[in-house]
Formats: structure tokens, sequence, C-alpha cells
């Protein structure tokens, strides 16, 4: 009777891992399908990245256009400051400085 009861109870263990074995291995495979699909369903996009060379030039473009622009706010200011110097008064009826 105990034999029956230890056999009884190894088939009862047998089958409990088995059990569990294969609900293991069906959570495994269920992840590796979620993965699959996941990376299935990737885009990939190339972006170029510019060169040290673009971007040197890019910086030395915007420079000069602000260079330009101030040499440019300069002239007008010196030939506002000469036509107030010729009026001899502020331009437009504004105060004096």
């Amino acid at each position: 009777m105990l034999r029956d009861l230890r056999q009884t109870r190894g088939a009862n263990v047998s089958k409990i891992v088995k059990n569990r074995n294969t609900q293991l291995e069906g959570l495994y495979l269920n992840a590796k399908n979620i993965e699959r699909q996941g990376l299935a369903s990737q885009t990939t996009r190339t972006f170029n990245k510019p060169s040290a060379l673009a971007t040197g030039l890019g910086v030395a473009s915007a420079g000069l256009q602000g260079y330009s622009s101030g040499l440019n706010l300069q002239r007008q200011y010196t030939e506002s400051r000469k036509k107030k110097d010729i009026l001899g008064g502020s331009i437009g009826g504004g105060i004096d400085e």
C-alpha cells in the first residue's frame, strides 16, 4: 500500500513537472513570436549626418551674413549721423541728444 502511494505521488509529481514545462515552453514560444512580430513591424530610416566641412561652411556662411548685416547697419547709422549733422539737429523732429 505504501508502495502504491509512492508510485501515485511520483506519477502526480511527474505530471505536474511535465505540465509546468509545457506551460513554460508555451510562454517562451509566445515571447519569441512577439519579438519576431516587433522586429518585422519596425521600420528603419536612414538619415544623413552633415560632414564637418558642410557644418563649417554653414557656420562660416552665417558668420559672413551677420558681418555683412553689421556693416550695413553701421553704414546706415553713419549716413544718418551725417544727415543729422548737416541739418543741424535731430531727424524727424525728435529730441536732440
